[in-house]
């Protein structure tokens, strides 16, 4: 046959078969093997029955059931057409490209059957997991509605004040402006009692005359017991050392608290039309504002009464 293999050694001696090919491996080249030759393939399975008559599949497999079998039909490199070959698609015969496994268990998620007892993997089974889906072993549900944190949107903020459970000083009591006096990192909207001083001042609650607010001084005017600081009563606006409470010019330094006209409205403070001379006679008109000379006497016609003439 002119193929260069001495006939001696020539599986198929009257025709060219340099190769030698002999697919089944029955000794007869595939070159001269005839179509009576009732397993080509030499899997078990005759020409006849094989859905792959030239490539081994003794098993059969046919995943798609088109009649060609798995070993040489190439649909079934990807039967699913999810673009994951079937030798490393974790659901073969169910599109799922991006080959989820919650669970772990080496079946996609895409076809994980019902009977998968604990689909996250994490030792709860789905009967009694608040979060089916995502492992949560703690089964923390802050807000009580039956799911739990890690799969509930609502736990972003469940206290509802704006503030991202993250980064909320105070996650479970609203608290917008995220006020933390003492600086410990609790919000005051939760900071127990058993915080030592809440204040930050440096004074134990339990021996400050403030708590809630820094007075590290401790300066307590009035002796009421209750720092200057968070005592209304010891309000000095106008810091002449005389309380709110008795300064009749609460907002006007006055320490000698003069109330020239009696009227209980300090010097300090008495409007234009007071009467400090209490002659009878207002300030705006009277030619001695603070002498008593009700008869308004000016001899010398200069405007200034007699009683108070230089």
């Amino acid at each position: 046959d002119g193929d260069t293999v001495a006939d001696a050694d020539d599986n198929c001696p009257a025709d060219a078969n340099t190769a030698q090919t002999d697919t089944d491996g029955d000794g007869a080249g595939d070159a001269c093997d005839t179509i009576n030759d009732l397993d080509l393939d030499g899997d078990g399975v005759l020409n006849a029955a094989d859905n792959c008559p030239n490539d081994m599949n003794a098993a059969q497999t046919d995943t798609d059931g088109d009649g060609v079998g798995d070993a040489c039909d190439a649909v079934n490199d990807d039967p699913d057409a999810d673009g994951v070959l079937t030798a490393v698609d974790n659901c073969p015969t169910d599109a799922n490209a991006d080959q989820a496994d919650v669970d772990g268990d080496g079946a996609g998620d895409a076809c994980d059957t019902i009977n998968d007892l604990d689909l996250d993997g994490d030792g709860v089974l789905n009967a009694a997991d608040n979060c089916p889906n995502d492992m949560n072993a703690a089964q923390t549900d802050t807000d009580g509605d039956g799911v739990g944190d890690v799969c509930d949107a609502v736990n972003d903020d469940p206290d509802a004040d704006g503030v991202l459970t993250a980064v909320d000083n105070c996650p479970t009591d609203a608290n917008a402006d995220q006020a933390d006096v003492d600086g410990d990192g609790a919000g005051d909207a939760c900071d127990t009692i058993n915080d030592l001083d809440l204040d930050g001042d440096g004074v134990l609650n339990a021996a400050d005359n403030c708590p809630n607010d820094m007075n590290a001084a401790q300066t307590d005017t009035d002796g009421d017991g209750v720092g200057d600081v968070c005592d209304a009563v010891n309000d000095d606006p106008d810091a002449d050392g005389v309380l709110t409470a008795v300064d009749n010019c609460p907002i006007d330094a006055n320490a000698d608290q003069a109330d020239a006209d009696g009227d209980g409205i300090g010097d300090a403070c008495d409007t234009v039309d007071d009467d400090p001379d209490a002659d009878g006679v207002l300030t705006a008109v009277d030619n001695c504002p603070v002498d008593a000379n009700p008869d308004q006497l000016d001899s010398d016609n200069d405007g200034v009464g007699d009683v108070c003439q230089v």
